[in-house]
Parts: structure tokens; sequence; C-alpha cells
């Protein structure tokens, strides 16, 4: 995940892969010019008109979004998954839980 929001990544096993789920807040970092008000996010929602339908009734949140920390990646559930590193066989599984996505009201 590059930030995002209200992404759901629940109940998956990970294994013999690198990273099972990398999750970063880009907005916060080297990607700051992108969210902020006039940036080039900001244009591309005014470009379809978010604050009227059927953007503004299908993603109910949109209108506010600049109200609720634009460049955070918030409202975000990685739950319930497992992940192993190294190589698949006898791998023990672990679950997640993070401060840092915690930190991110997530």
């Amino acid at each position: 995940l590059g930030g995002g929001r209200r992404v759901e990544i629940h109940n998956n096993k990970f294994a013999g892969c690198d990273n099972g789920v990398e999750y970063d807040d880009r907005g916060l970092t080297w990607q700051t010019q992108y969210c902020e008000k006039n940036g080039i996010f900001n244009q591309q929602l005014n470009a379809v008109n978010y604050q009227k339908p059927p953007w503004s009734t299908h993603y109910p949140y949109l209108p506010d979004i600049y109200n609720q920390q634009p460049c955070v990646p918030v409202y975000d559930h990685i739950t319930m998954n497992q992940y192993c590193c190294g190589k698949v066989e006898n791998c023990k599984m672990v679950t997640d839980s993070t401060s840092t996505c915690t930190g991110w009201n997530s």
C-alpha cells in the first residue's frame, strides 16, 4: 500500500516472500506535495467535481477529505494476517501488530 485509505487486508497468509504487506506513509514523507491543498491530488479531485454526485454519494467521506488528515494513510485495516519470512517449508507463521499502523489511525 502506498498510503491509501479504507483498504482492507484481512485473513491472509504470506509465505516465501520478502514482504507480505508493504505499507508506507508517502504522503507524510517523500510525496507531500502530491496531497497538499493545491497539489496534484487536489487538482485531480477538482477535475471530477468530487464534492457533488456521483462522487459525493458513492464516496460520502470524500467531500470532507481535507479535514481528515489528507496525507495520512487512515482507516486502513490490516488484520488477522499471518506472515512467514524465508522459505515456505517448516516456517512458523506470525501475526501482525504494529504501533506504526495504530499511530496512523489504521
